[in-house]
């Protein structure tokens, strides 16, 4: 079922890929803040939902890091996403995309949304249409590409803008700059060696993205098989991509399927003897030891959003 539901989107959005890909050859500086500038504009556009009260920044909220607050997105006509909204913040440096790596290309990416039925229910051609008669995007995008909007474009815009969200502006990037650990409370400290020794997070959860882009299986219950749907592989049953612990503070609730409302929750299941026959190192850690590694995980939170 699930390998049916993707099969549609999959084959539009690859169609595209090749002639995305062609519009990544060399461009002045001066059309990349167009460039931006468009693909923001497309990102909180609802017009891209079949019932116009859609867009990508409703389900990837600026002030909560790209993400939302909700287990599962809202999409058209008040159905569910099958997942929870991952934080968009430093994308643009990852190889792959989403929870199951259905996607190699950013922009390629960018384009599932718009056709799967329960969540934006769109068509990336009858977009294109849309814009031919905006002349505020049609401008922007002769300031960009100097030609008329296309389907390719629309991709490749979204590719731009979302690689632009780049923030590195933590107390844990402070600390690397400085190499001064005294940044940090005797708390955070001892999170900090936890983090990175005996504790094991940073075998897949690797600094500066906190992500090694793996999948693992890590014992949660749940009816989404994750990679399996696009490889096959029986090993792959179960498997998501490690998420970034980056800006943890403003995307609650956690896990693929938004099952765990705080941190600690969620930390506790990890931890969890009867998950580790899976992907999962046995790891004891003592509760002052867990909660170390939790006041550890706040120093990830970018600056811009501690105001939240």
């Amino acid at each position: 079922m699930i390998k049916k539901q993707l099969k549609r989107p999959l084959i539009i959005c690859s169609t595209l890929f090749l002639l995305i890909n062609s519009c990544n050859s060399k461009k002045d500086l001066s059309s990349k803040d167009a460039q931006i500038s468009l693909g923001k504009f497309i990102f909180e556009d609802k017009r891209l939902s079949s019932d116009g009260k859609i867009s990508c920044a409703s389900c990837h909220i600026d002030k909560f890091a790209f993400a939302d607050t909700l287990p599962l997105s809202k999409g058209v006509d008040g159905q569910f996403t099958n997942r929870n909204s991952l934080s968009l913040v430093n994308v643009g440096f990852y190889s792959h995309f989403m929870y199951d790596s259905a996607a190699s290309d950013l922009a390629l990416q960018a384009l599932i949304p718009i056709h799967k039925s329960n969540e934006m229910n769109f068509n990336i051609y009858a977009y294109e249409k849309l814009l031919t008669l905006d002349d505020f995007a049609q401008d922007l995008s002769h300031k960009a590409y100097k030609k008329p909007i296309t389907a390719a474009l629309i991709g490749q815009s979204l590719k731009s803008y979302l690689s632009s969200l780049v923030h590195f502006h933590s107390k844990y990037d402070l600390f690397v700059s400085r190499n001064d650990t005294s940044l940090f409370s005797k708390s955070e400290q001892f999170g900090y060696f936890l983090f990175f020794g005996k504790g094991q997070c940073a075998s897949c959860h690797r600094p500066p993205l906190f992500t090694d882009q793996k999948h693992y299986n890590t014992g949660f219950d749940t009816f989404d098989i994750g990679l399996y749907a696009h490889t096959l592989d029986a090993r792959d049953k179960f498997r998501f991509r490690t998420p970034s612990l980056r800006n943890l503070s403003v995307t609650a609730p956690y896990g693929h399927n938004g099952a765990y409302p705080s941190l600690k929750d969620f930390l506790t299941v990890h931890l969890n003897i009867q998950n580790h026959p899976h992907d999962m190192p046995s790891i004891n850690l003592l509760i002052q030891e867990q909660s170390a590694i939790l006041d550890f995980l706040k120093t990830l939170d970018d600056s811009c959003y501690m105001q939240h």
